[in-house]
């Protein structure tokens, strides 16, 4: 009988996307990811595998834990016009307000990696559809409301303001500034007006 983990699973994969996401999947080396899950090397490799099935499992967990938030974020207001404001106002607010841009790791992961790595590119796929079902939610709550146009086609939108959501937040990591990110989100809004 083995001996018994000693550590969060859930805490460890936590520590491991951070990783990812501050440094890439290509640039994270096993040693920052054992260094900051604080377990053994036998111990990373009895729970996770290898390196590239921990990245798959942080992708996931982003979709389960940060993406769901957004969601939830998107599906709880009542509003689907206020939805989707307070999301654009929100990546402003926390982009002016950080020390450090990061950006939305799926983009990210996005970005460096799923050309070259189906399996990632499968997750990665999966949390975007995620976000473009919770606007396409929004959308059609704003139509069914008289509050956004009924006349255009809610899926588009939704793509949309995925794509206009993530164009911002990569602006954000170029230091693009304040007022040039307020103009897009005031553009990327009057679609929705």
């Amino acid at each position: 009988m083995g001996r018994p983990r000693e550590f969060s699973a859930t805490e460890a994969l936590e520590q491991a996307m951070e990783v990812f996401w501050a440094k890439g999947y290509e640039a994270a080396s096993l040693q920052d990811l054992i260094g900051a899950m604080e377990i053994s090397k036998s111990s990373f490799y009895e729970t996770f595998g290898n390196k590239h099935e921990l990245f798959l499992s942080a992708i996931e967990h982003y979709i389960d834990t940060r993406t769901e938030a957004f969601v939830k974020m998107l599906d709880e207001e009542p509003s689907g016009k206020t939805a989707v404001e307070n999301i654009f106002r929100l990546i402003l607010e926390s982009e002016a307000n950080s020390d450090e841009v990061r950006g939305c790791f799926l983009c990210n992961c996005a970005v460096e990696i799923s050309q070259r790595d189906p399996a990632a590119a499968v997750h990665i796929t999966r949390g975007m559809e995620r976000i473009e079902e919770a606007f396409y939610r929004a959308v059609c709550r704003g139509q069914e409301a008289g509050e956004i146009p009924a006349g255009r086609d809610p899926r588009a939108l939704a793509r949309f303001l995925v794509s206009s959501e993530n164009g911002l937040i990569v602006m954000a990591k170029a230091n693009r500034g304040g007022d040039v990110m307020a103009d897009v989100a005031r553009t990327v809004l009057s679609a929705i007006s």
